[in-house]
């Protein structure tokens, strides 16, 4: 265990990427979230109680993931690579090393390429004291004060306050959201890469330039509103009726928008998914310096990555002669390479619950009706996010939507409870496991970059 066990979220989307292709590439199922014997017993209890239930103890299982401010001071770019490296007990060599933004799409790319994946991003969660998550003004000071700490001891990183009071609402009573993210190689990278990377072998650099506005609260420190969902940038910024009726729902008497008096507005890249600058630019020299290949896949939304990933897997289960059967849209954090790979599954990435995630599934299957003409299996599932958001999907709507395509699978998910399910994370790799023992179908099949960089050239336009 590294000191990173204890600063970084261990939930978050980055740390799940890195963990999950970590598993893949010893060839283990992954499971998200540890299930103990306590969250066992409160899923059995929030099963019988609902709702109110569950967000109480949500409310109470947040304090224990959170982190004392004190802790803060030990975060470095050094740091959070140290941890990722931790993740990798793997001695051999590898053709490919892959580095940028962190997605489930990724994660089923660098398992399909045989590569460790390096995340730009690391997300610390510390705790404040209780407070509404509208009061804007007071997290993002708690914020900002942490995130100058972080910035004086380590000039290198990019800090970003991540203040979703929408998806994020149940969180940011007790705690923030800080991000960070690397704009330099950091030396556990140089030396990882250097044993782990073959003569010649390529760095492949995604770059993810999903934008979104931020504000500037100071040197290298910005503050994002909102997140990845169905509502825009500029919504979270100034507000519209439809957030406004959706507070009224939450018993909130905010209005119009969370957006900071006297900070200037930046366009950057998006806090969760997007690539900051500076990295590109130090792995490529440092390529060049080690006589290595640097390549880029250069895309808009993480849903791109998912797309591009989908057809890579679709070119291997063709050199196997392998017909697509079984199609999963995975979602967020709930991610497993390795079942795909053991049971010849499609993997279709969804970035979350929300109208835009369901749109992109609806236009990957306007765009591939062949995968879908023989109506295959068509698994979903749907990370709960504890609290009814304006942007969330229903899950009757999803199944209406893969219902006209294929045989749909709900994956753990309760129609009854979701999203306030605590119970998924203790049906979710049981159920895999069941469906991987009942599927079972490796492939062999593992691509190169170059494989993946002609897919990337041929679809790219049609993003």
């Amino acid at each position: 265990m590294t000191i990173g066990d204890k600063l970084f979220l261990q939930s978050d989307s980055s740390m799940i990427t890195v963990k999950a292709v970590s598993a893949a590439l010893a060839e283990k199922m992954f499971i998200p979230v540890k299930v103990n014997r306590m969250l066992s017993m409160f899923s059995i209890i929030v099963d019988i109680m609902g709702e109110k239930t569950c967000l109480r103890i949500i409310q109470k299982f947040l304090k224990n993931i959170g982190i004392n401010e004190n802790l803060v001071d030990k975060v470095s770019s050094e740091i959070g690579a140290e941890w990722v490296i931790s993740q990798y007990r793997i001695k051999r060599k590898f053709d490919t090393v892959v580095i940028g933004a962190p997605s489930g799409g990724i994660a089923h790319l660098s398992t399909l390429l045989n590569a460790p994946f390096l995340t730009q991003h690391f997300l610390i969660c510390p705790l404040h004291p209780e407070t509404n998550p509208d009061d804007k003004e007071k997290i993002v000071g708690y914020g900002k004060k942490i995130a100058r700490r972080i910035r004086d001891k380590d000039p290198t990183l990019e800090i970003i306050i991540h203040y979703d009071p929408v998806h994020d609402r149940v969180i940011l009573k007790h705690m923030s959201t800080i991000r960070i993210k690397l704009t330099r190689l950091p030396r556990k990278y140089r030396e990882f890469i250097k044993s782990h990377l073959g003569d010649e072998g390529t760095i492949l650099f995604l770059d993810v330039v999903y934008p979104w506005r931020q504000q500037v609260l100071d040197e290298n420190i910005h503050l994002q509103i909102g997140g990845l969902g169905g509502i825009s940038d500029v919504d979270f910024l100034y507000g519209n009726e439809r957030l406004d009726e959706w507070l009224a729902r939450q018993g909130s008497k905010y209005r119009s928008g969370w957006a900071m008096k006297d900070y200037p507005i930046e366009q950057l890249p998006e806090s969760e998914w997007g690539t900051y600058y500076g990295l590109e630019e130090d792995i490529k020299s440092f390529a060049g310096e080690q006589g290595y290949r640097f390549e880029k896949i250069r895309v808009v939304h993480p849903q791109n990555i998912s797309e591009i990933t989908a057809h890579v897997f679709l070119e291997a289960l063709k050199r196997e002669d392998i017909d697509v059967k079984r199609i999963f849209f995975d979602c967020f954090t709930a991610i497993n390479p390795i079942f795909n790979i053991e049971t010849s599954t499609l993997p279709v990435w969804l970035p979350f619950n929300c109208f835009d995630s369901y749109s992109f599934a609806e236009q990957f299957i306007d765009k591939n009706p062949g995968i879908f003409r023989k109506e295959p299996e068509i698994l979903l599932t749907l990370v709960p996010s504890f609290t009814k958001t304006p942007d969330q999907v229903p899950v009757m709507k999803w199944i209406e939507l893969l219902s006209k395509h294929g045989k749909p699978h709900l994956i753990a998910v309760n129609e009854r409870h979701y999203p306030f399910d605590i119970a998924y994370y203790l049906r979710y790799p049981k159920e895999l496991k069941k469906w991987k023992k009942k599927w079972k179908k490796p492939i062999k099949t593992r691509v190169s970059v170059k494989d993946v960089l002609d897919i990337y050239e041929r679809i790219k336009n049609s993003f």
